[in-house]
């Protein structure tokens, strides 16, 4: 393809289908765009994809150095740092009684604030609350157990996390 003809076919991108794009995509990449993605993005993706083919990609040794660099921010050993929480608000209360006592804690970002104390996790919270590892969303009834419909096993309280957030939301308007 020579320099014009790309020109011509990334002017023309704006008026493809995106069906077109996916497909133009795929064959010049070999593999599919991401199932979700804005048109602009799209036509971007593909226009990439075709400079990349008339000009050639990265240099081996840029690449290696971009590879480098991505290291230095993850290095291979360690975790990721956590994602920022993005289902609870900031500010949230997050209330759950657990064997006569009723615990508090404060959603604050991508932290959680019980007793003073900042823990990174509603599980690490939920395992001193109870000294058992339980999974902190489910603990705090934010998400449903996999055993929904199945009998409770005797370690776990009598009163489910959203019937404990309820009375105790309902004993403090009282």
């Amino acid at each position: 393809m020579t320099e014009e003809e790309l020109a011509a076919e990334i002017a023309g991108l704006k008026d493809r289908s995106l069906d077109e794009l996916k497909r133009r995509y795929l064959e010049v990449r070999g593999v599919a765009l991401p199932k979700f993605m804005r048109r602009s993005l799209m036509t971007r993706a593909v226009e990439h994809a075709l400079r990349e083919q008339v000009y050639g990609g990265l240099k081996p040794a840029a690449q290696k150095h971009l590879d480098r660099l991505v290291r230095q921010i993850v290095p291979a050993h360690e975790k990721p740092p956590p994602k920022p929480n993005r289902k609870i608000r900031s500010g949230t209360r997050l209330i759950r009684e657990w064997q006569g006592t009723v615990h508090e804690v404060m959603v604050s970002g991508d932290r959680y604030i019980w007793k003073g104390e900042s823990y990174r996790s509603l599980s690490e919270i939920a395992r001193l609350i109870t000294g058992t590892r339980w999974n902190g969303w489910v603990f705090f009834g934010l998400k449903k157990t996999a055993q929904k419909n199945a009998e409770q096993p005797s370690c776990m309280p009598k009163s489910s996390p959203s019937k404990a957030l309820a009375s105790s939301q309902e004993s403090r308007h009282a």
